[in-house]
């Protein structure tokens, strides 16, 4: 796989413990491998085959270029001058682009009823975007 575009790499997430164990299995991988990749994954909830050190080093890089661990990617990240909003503009493996919004109000009672200390709310945008990058 290594070399496919994106969309070709399957993410790990996807993958259900027999696939994952096709998977490791076409590499040469002992059986016990897709353990330690399906704990790594669910228990300890590492994100990234650098953080799976309980794998030899070369079984990290070939999952580095043959598995996707992350569905989006991010492109650009604006920060708000309070700090209480995050505005994040993503593609996905078809290279369409989203954006997401994330406003955390720590003060009491902001654009809320009835007033709560602190409120989070996230805003997801798959319509096509017009990115507007010089500020929130």
């Amino acid at each position: 796989m290594e070399g496919n575009s994106t969309q070709s790499v399957p993410l790990v997430y996807n993958l259900d413990k027999n696939q994952l164990e096709d998977l490791l299995g076409s590499w040469g991988e002992p059986r016990y491998r897709v353990d330690q990749v399906w704990k790594g994954l669910y228990q300890q909830v590492w994100a990234a085959p650098e953080e799976f050190t309980n794998l030899p080093a070369d079984l990290r890089q070939r999952m580095e270029g043959n598995i996707r661990f992350r569905s989006l990617e991010p492109v650009q990240v604006l920060h708000s001058g309070d700090g209480e909003t995050v505005k994040t503009l993503f593609t996905l493996p078809d290279k369409r682009a989203i954006e997401t919004v994330l406003m955390t109000y720590e003060r009491p009672g902001r654009f809320v009823f009835p007033p709560r200390p602190a409120v989070q709310w996230a805003v997801f945008s798959a319509l096509p975007v017009k990115w507007v990058s010089n500020g929130i």
